[in-house]
């Protein structure tokens, strides 16, 4: 009984003249579609009938229904994108870009940014803790300084010392045993 033609309605498609479907969850009808389509990459669609554009931060990829956040140790940079951290960066959750992982911590998985133990130095950008080199001082896990020439700093030193009794210092890496002179080999003249 149509006396005209009309076209399939939004959120439905029509595979043929006589039938229109309800699109289902995840997939996108526009007016006049002939069959369902996934909703696209980069948007997300909480009904058949309407597609959102994702927010920056989150991630929509084919078939999002809701958007999700940028997930931990990964960077998006738009919606339609997710790439993987480099080794030397942390990506924190809702991610838009690669940061080198702070001075005073370490990351060994994009995903893990952990605080330096005091005696380690942690530069940015490190993948795991070095011990405060022989000759420095770690006052925290973001400073590595030298030692005062006469000073003694062992690996992972926190706070420089005194040469210690017993052994003399040429600088603040070396240190040797002070020895007792031979006395016999020193003569006297009367």
């Amino acid at each position: 009984g149509s006396t005209a033609q009309t076209a399939c309605a939004l959120g439905s498609y029509c595979p043929n003249t006589t039938s229109q479907i309800t699109c289902t969850q995840g997939n996108w009808c526009q007016a006049g579609s002939t069959s369902q389509t996934p909703c696209p990459l980069g948007s997300y669609c909480s009904t058949p009938s309407q597609k959102l554009a994702c927010d920056p931060t989150y991630y929509c990829q084919p078939g999002s229904i809701t958007p999700t956040i940028c997930p931990i140790g990964y960077a998006c940079a738009n919606s339609s994108s997710k790439v993987v951290c480099d080794s030397t960066y942390y990506c924190a959750a809702g991610s838009v870009t690669q940061t080198k992982c702070v001075l005073g911590s370490y990351c060994n998985t994009p995903s893990s940014q952990t605080q330096c133990n005091s005696t380690f130095y942690c530069p940015l950008g490190s993948t795991s803790p070095a011990l405060c080199v022989l000759g420095s001082v770690c006052t925290t896990p973001s400073s590595q300084v030298p030692c005062v020439l006469t000073s003694w700093c062992p690996s992972g030193t926190v706070s420089a010392g005194l040469c210690p009794l017993g052994s003399y210092c040429t600088n603040s890496s070396s240190k040797a045993t002070c020895t007792v002179p031979n006395l016999s080999l020193i003569h006297i003249s009367e």
